[in-house]
């Protein structure tokens, strides 16, 4: 690891010994970065893509970084960064961009194509969040606690929670709040 010294170690007076072992110490304790150089993003430039309005992965791709090493950069020199719902806060109170947005959401939804597909797909999350027990306790009743659950209300009058009392499945019944 050392490059050999050209005379024997007891061949040194003491005082160069001496002065060895502090540079070996110095050298011990001086710390070292390993890894990846980081990015060069200064405080600078962070704050003038934030007067920008620049996202976080707006600047990593102007910058040719990752999102991440925006974040730690933001981080290490404390610059206050608008979160993504302040910053859509901000874009959504903007007169021009509501008006820009809206017309082009009228343009979408006038496409037949379009409004046909957007029904769907509202159709399919609503089937899959109906079918969630956590969000609907009606999807954990068997077919024929749900035949007899129909039943007993809409011919016999009973309120949602006497419904599921009657079938014997109080478990689903929520703590009102």
């Amino acid at each position: 690891m050392f490059p050999a010294l050209p005379v024997p170690l007891d061949a040194l007076p003491l005082a160069a010994l001496r002065e060895m072992r502090a540079q070996v110490d110095a050298a011990l304790a001086a710390p070292r970065r390993t890894g990846r150089p980081r990015a060069p993003i200064t405080c600078a430039m962070l704050e003038q893509a934030r007067d920008a309005g620049w996202s976080t992965r707006h600047a990593a791709r102007e910058w040719g970084t990752s999102p991440m090493a925006v974040a730690r950069a933001i981080r290490r020199e404390g610059v206050a960064w608008p979160s993504q719902r302040e910053a859509m806060r901000r874009l959504h109170a903007d007169p021009e961009f509501a008006a820009r947005n809206a017309e082009r959401m009228r343009r979408l939804h006038a496409d037949p194509e379009f409004a046909a597909r957007h029904a769907a797909r509202h159709a399919e999350r609503m089937r899959r969040l109906n079918a969630d027990p956590a969000r609907n306790p009606l999807a954990a009743l068997t077919p024929e606690e749900r035949a007899d659950y129909d039943v007993l209300r809409r011919k016999g009058g009973l309120t949602r929670d006497e419904a599921l009392r009657a079938i014997g499945r109080g478990d689903l019944i929520r703590a009102s709040t």
